[in-house]
């Protein structure tokens, strides 16, 4: 890693140069834990929002056939979508957060990582909030292909 520093900078300059590297990765750091706790908020909003939609729609308009398929199964394959996507941007968020950890730790002399043990085996804190996603975009799949296939079911 490079020494931004100049070999002639007084100590004070050397550890003003740390000091905002130490912020600018910080900065960073707490940045990408906003933009995952943020997107996950409008995600939950954007799936509430729309399944309350599709129940005041079945309710109402009682759709059937291609209408079936249009006001509630598409929209939910799109919300299953979504939910995957928002799998994906945990695990890079995940990715991101590990790289700034150890940019910071770098600079501060090589700060050994912690040593977190834990008996659970499922993994990190990321990776399974990533699989509830998933699973929340497999149930959803399954409810889009249930409504298509009940579209066409004889009444």
């Amino acid at each position: 890693m490079e020494n931004p520093v100049p070999s002639t900078a007084t100590q004070s300059e050397a550890e003003s140069v740390r000091e905002l590297r130490v912020g600018f990765w910080t900065k960073r750091l707490d940045h990408t834990l906003s933009h995952t706790e943020s997107s996950s908020r409008l995600l939950y909003l954007v799936d509430g929002a729309v399944l309350a939609l599709l129940a005041f729609v079945v309710e109402k308009l009682r759709p059937s056939g291609i209408e079936e398929i249009f006001l509630v199964a598409l929209p939910v394959a799109f919300l299953a979508l979504l939910n995957y996507y928002h799998s994906q941007i945990i695990l890079r968020q995940r990715e991101w957060y590990n790289a700034i950890d150890e940019r910071i730790r770098q600079i501060l002399t090589n700060e050994p990582a912690l040593n977190f043990k834990s008996d659970v085996k499922l993994g990190s804190t990321h990776h399974i909030y990533s699989r509830i996603h998933v699973a929340i975009t497999w149930f959803l799949v399954l409810v889009a292909i249930l409504v298509g296939i009940h579209a066409y079911l004889p009444r």
